[in-house]
């Protein structure tokens, strides 16, 4: 049997769905949480972030330009140069994009 709106459809569905299996399970989940013991330490140093820059933004000087075969780069000078306060350009050339620091 189809349902001819979307009332009939909502009706349906939740006669179809029972909603006690979901919060039991979340029930369960809360007592395991709780029953999970975990050891407060203190002082102990964050590392350092492992993440590598895709593109050379902060390496360059005013001038300086670099080549990207994406499109993401011009997005990605753009949100690094409202972050850190500098400005790039970005212009098509020769199927990809070349970058310029300007500010």
């Amino acid at each position: 049997m189809f349902a001819k709106t979307s009332l009939d459809l909502a009706l349906r569905l939740t006669q179809d769905c029972s909603i006690k299996p979901m919060e039991q399970q979340m029930t369960n989940a809360l007592k395991v949480a709780s029953n999970t013991e975990f050891r407060i330490e203190k002082n102990v140093p964050l590392p350092e972030r492992a993440r590598r820059a895709r593109y050379p933004f902060h390496q360059m000087e005013i001038g300086d330009s670099f080549f990207a075969t994406d499109k993401r780069a011009n997005y990605s000078a753009y949100a690094f140069g409202v972050r850190n306060g500098v400005k790039f350009v970005c212009r098509a050339e020769n199927n990809g994009y070349r970058i310029w620091r300007i500010a």
